[in-house]
């Protein structure tokens, strides 16, 4: 069953890359057209912005593709920190466009000014409602598919629309005499894209390093354990994001009469439980140990109380 729900998700995370891949493309064309025609820098600011959202959506598409595939003699783990690695990517697009952006914009406050023509307004306002589209649909199915790669991309797609607001506050600024707005607007744009990139690559950064999820999950994991049936007690849970996913090792008590394949049949009904419970949990390692009924004569309980205690 579970391996039947991954391959939904990731046929629907190749839609909406795809989706995202054709709509950027024709933005950036639309805007680049509008923009050199009726002449806004902001409004060119803004479609080499979209051609960093091509770019990106194509790296997220390919991560995505990368990412799902099985373990292999190189690969124990599989692929999952690849997406992590697209968003990455796709985070350091954002901050090289954003800086190349910002470099034009103020040196065009040394030339020139023009006045935009009102077609750029438009080019301005049909990006910002079609950014705003994809930025929701984006982020909505990167939370259905728990995909880090889609919401940094519908990220990149709200910092966009932003970005297209900017363009139309420095267009609009320019057409009523205020030609300087229109390369601020520009500037604004290059400050709004570095910003996003920022956060992005940071976020990517905590999936790399084997950040722990919330003291929430650690706690429902816990829970779920010690009330599975034949587990006197857990310890030493330890978790870690593997791109999206995340990977968990403990260790539990049981009777220390019960057999080996009791033992094994208690930890793999708590594997179960905590894989139905929590989604974004990819694979649970645990450890058995042998225990007394009563903990008071249990070594490993005591040692763990007396952990719990200092950490308090």
């Amino acid at each position: 069953m579970f391996m039947v729900h991954s391959s939904h998700k990731n046929v629907a995370s190749h839609r909406v890359s795809l989706v995202t891949l054709v709509t950027n493309t024709l933005l950036a064309i639309l805007k680049g057209v509008f923009g050199v025609i009726f002449g806004s820098a902001a409004l060119v600011a803004d479609a080499f912005h979209s051609v960093s959202d091509i770019l990106s959506s194509g790296i997220v598409y390919f991560g995505i593709i990368v990412a799902k595939r099985p373990p292999d003699s190189t690969h124990h783990y599989g692929h999952g920190k690849l997406e992590s690695v697209a968003s990455k990517v796709v985070a350091l697009i954002l901050i090289l466009t954003a800086i190349a952006l910002g470099y034009n914009a103020i040196s065009i406050f040394f030339e020139t000014h023009y006045v935009p023509g009102r077609g750029a307004i438009i080019g301005a306002v049909i990006s910002i409602v079609v950014k705003e589209i994809l930025f929701r649909y984006n982020y909505s199915m990167g939370v259905k598919n728990n995909s880090s790669a889609l919401k940094a991309d519908a990220l990149h797609n709200r910092s966009d629309a932003i970005s297209s607001l900017a363009a139309l506050l420095g267009i609009l600024g320019a057409r009523f005499g205020f030609l300087i707005l229109d390369p601020i607007g520009a500037l604004l744009v290059s400050v709004l894209i570095l910003r996003m990139g920022i956060k992005l690559y940071l976020s990517s950064i905590r999936e790399l390093i084997d950040t722990a999820p919330s003291n929430e999950t650690l706690e429902l994991i816990s829970d779920i354990v010690k009330n599975t049936k034949g587990i006197q007690n857990v310890h030493d849970i330890k978790a870690r994001y593997h791109g999206p996913k995340i990977l968990v090792d403990m260790k539990v008590c049981v009777n220390r009469n019960s057999t080996v394949a009791e033992g094994h049949h208690f930890a793999g009904t708590a594997k179960h439980h905590i894989l139905k419970d929590i989604p974004e949990i990819e694979n649970v390692l645990i450890h058995v140990n042998p225990c007394q009924f009563d903990k008071q004569n249990c070594k490993e309980c005591q040692k763990r109380e007396r952990v719990d205690k200092n950490e308090q």
